[in-house]
C-alpha cells in the first residue's frame, strides 16, 4: 500500500521548487519596473507552493499511485483489507437502518453485511492478530532486548493512538454540528445556541470518553461519546491492547505449546466470564502464534526482526508447501462457516427456514449467559474462523490484496470515525431531503443517495487518515523524547 507523506512546510517547498530548476535558464523582463516589494514576494512564493502540492491536498484516490503496478504487499495485508471491508459494513448498519425484522437482510450471508456487533468483534480478532505479531517473533528468536523495547513503545503509545484520533474525530464531529451538518447521531438534541457551551460540552465528551478506567461489559456499549456514539468500541479496545500486552509479558518464556495453551484457558475464561472482547484478541493471538509456529517447524522463520512493533513480514517469505485438497475444503468451509456466524441475525424469526440453527446456537449459551447478551456469544467464534481460515489458505485472500480493498484497509479508522457525521448527518438533513424532492422515493433514486453518501464518506475517511497519521507522528515523536536508552550491560 503506497504510503501517503504530509504537505510539507511553505519554507520546504521553496527549497524545492529552487532546487528543481536546476540550471535552466529564468526568463527575464526588460520592464524598467521597481523590485517587488516583500509582501509581493512572499504572495509569490506561497502561490509557487500552492502550484506544486496541489495534489498533495486531494484525497488519496485522486493520487497517482506511487508504487506503481508492482506494488509489494505485506504477508498480512489481507486484514487492512479485512478491516477495510468490516469498516464499510458498519457505516451500512447505521446509515441504512432497517426496522423491518423480517426483510432481505436476514439472509445467510448477506446479513454479515449489515452485522454491525459482527464486525466489531471481527476488528477485536484482527487487533489480537496484529499488536502480537512481533511480540511472538521475538520470543521465537528469544531476543529479550527487542522484546522489552516492543512492549514498552506498544503499551505507550496505545492511549495516544486511539484517544488521540477519537478526541480530532469529536472536534470535526464539532465542526459539522455548529455547520449544521450533522446533529447527532440516534436524533440526539445536542445542539446548543452557544458556541462557547458547545465547545466546553465538546471537551467534556473528549474527557468523558477518554476514561480508559470505566467500567466494561462484554460488547455492550458502555462508555461512549456523545457526538460520536460508535466510539464505544475505542476504550474495549484500549482495554483488550492492554490485556494482549500484559499475556505477552507474563507468558514470554514460556515454550510455544504451554503459551497457546494457556492462550485458550484465556479464551474460554473469557467467554465464561462474559468477556468476550478479552477472548477476541486472544483469538487473534493464537493465529499469529500457531502461524510463527508452523513457519519455524518448516524452517520459514526469516532471521531478522522487525523495525517496529506494528510492522509485520514482508511476502518475500519462501512459499510453504502446496496444501491438499483436503485441506483447501476445510479451510474454505471454515471460513463460509465463519461469515455465517458473523452475520447471526438480532430477529429470532426471520425469513422462516432460513433463520434455523440460530434459535438452537442461541439456546447453547443462554443457560449460563444473561438474556441480553446471548447474541454476542458466536460473533468472536466467527471472527476466529474468518481470519483462520484466510490465514491459512492464502488462495482465499486473493480478493482482499486487490488495489481496491487495500485502499479501503488504508481509510479503515477513517471510515468507522467519519461514517456518522458525514455518512448519517448529511444523508439525513439534505440528501434525503433533496431526494424526497427532486427524485423521489424508487429504487434508483435511493441507490443514487447511497452513491453520493458513499463517496462522502469514503472522501472524509481519506482525509481524515491523513490526521491520524500525524497522530501517529505525534505519538512516536513523544516517545522518542520522554524515553532513555539503557546502556548495554555485558
Amino acid at each position: 500500500m503506497a504510503q501517503y507523506s504530509a504537505v510539507p512546510t511553505s519554507e520546504e517547498a521553496a527549497d524545492f521548487h529552487q532546487s528543481s530548476s536546476g540550471n535552466a535558464p529564468t526568463s527575464t523582463f526588460s520592464f524598467d519596473e521597481k523590485p517587488l516589494s516583500s509582501a509581493q514576494t512572499r504572495v509569490q512564493k506561497c502561490v509557487a507552493w500552492c502550484r506544486n502540492n496541489a495534489r498533495s491536498f486531494l484525497p488519496s484516490y485522486c493520487q497517482a499511485s506511487r508504487g506503481g503496478t508492482g506494488r509489494k504487499l505485506r504477508s498480512t495485508a489481507y486484514l487492512d483489507a479485512l478491516r477495510g471491508y468490516a469498516s464499510v459494513f458498519v457505516y451500512f448498519v447505521h446509515v441504512f437502518p432497517s426496522t423491518d425484522q423480517t426483510n432481505w437482510r436476514f439472509i445467510p450471508f448477506v446479513s454479515t453485511m449489515f452485522s454491525g456487533r459482527g464486525m466489531v468483534a471481527l476488528f477485536f480478532v484482527i487487533s489480537g492478530y496484529a499488536l502480537c505479531y512481533s511480540l511472538l517473533l521475538s520470543m521465537y528468536k528469544q531476543d529479550e532486548g527487542h522484546l522489552l523495547n516492543s512492549l514498552a513503545s506498544s503499551t505507550f503509545r496505545r492511549f495516544t493512538r486511539l484517544y488521540g484520533s477519537t478526541a480530532v474525530a469529536l472536534l470535526i464531529a464539532f465542526a459539522m454540528l455548529r455547520l449544521q451538518l450533522y446533529d447527532g447521531m440516534w436524533s440526539r438534541d445536542i445542539y446548543m445556541d452557544s458556541f462557547f457551551e458547545q465547545f466546553v460540552d465538546v471537551l467534556r465528551d473528549i474527557w468523558y470518553s477518554s476514561n480508559p478506567f470505566g467500567n466494561i461489559h462484554d460488547l455492550d456499549i458502555g462508555i461512549s461519546a456523545k457526538y460520536l456514539p460508535q466510539t464505544w468500541t475505542i476504550p474495549v479496545e484500549y482495554r483488550g491492547s492492554v490485556m494482549l500486552f500484559a499475556f505477552c509479558t507474563a507468558f514470554c518464556k514460556v515454550s510455544p505449546r504451554t503459551r497457546m495453551a494457556f492462550t485458550w484457558l484465556v479464551i474460554f475464561a473469557g467467554f465464561a466470564w462474559q468477556t468476550v472482547y478479552v477472548s477476541n484478541f486472544m483469538f487473534g493471538l493464537f493465529i499469529a502464534d500457531l502461524a510463527i509456529y508452523r513457519q519455524q517447524r518448516h524452517g520459514l522463520l526469516a532471521g531478522t526482526l522487525p523495525t517496529s512493533t506494528t510492522t509485520l513480514p514482508d511476502t518475500d517469505t519462501p512459499p510453504p508447501q502446496s496444501q491438499s485438497l483436503r485441506s483447501k475444503t476445510l479451510h474454505t468451509l471454515l471460513l463460509l462457516t465463519g461469515l455465517y456466524l458473523l452475520g447471526q441475525p438480532w430477529a429470532d424469526d426471520s425469513l422462516l427456514f432460513l433463520n434455523y440453527p440460530w434459535p438452537y446456537l442461541k439456546s447453547f449459551a443462554r443457560w449460563y449467559w444473561n438474556r441480553y447478551d446471548v447474541h454476542t456469544f458466536w460473533y468472536g467464534w466467527g471472527g476466529f474462523a474468518t481470519v483462520y481460515a484466510l490465514e491459512f489458505y492464502p488462495a482465499l485472500q486473493r480478493p482482499l490484496l486487490a488495489r481496491f480493498s487495500q485502499y479501503l484497509g488504508h481509510i479503515s479508522f477513517g471510515i468507522y470515525l467519519m461514517h456518522v457525521p458525514f455518512g448519517l448527518g448529511v444523508k439525513r438533513i439534505y440528501l434525503d431531503v433533496w431526494r424526497a424532492e427532486i427524485l423521489g422515493d424508487g429504487n434508483l433514486a435511493l441507490f443514487v443517495v447511497f452513491l453520493l453518501t458513499t463517496a462522502i464518506v469514503f472522501t472524509a475517511g481519506d482525509y481524515f487518515t491523513m490526521l491520524d497519521a500525524k497522530v501517529v507522528r505525534f505519538a512516536r515523536w513523544l516517545q522518542g523524547r520522554v524515553f532513555v536508552t539503557w546502556p548495554t550491560r555485558h
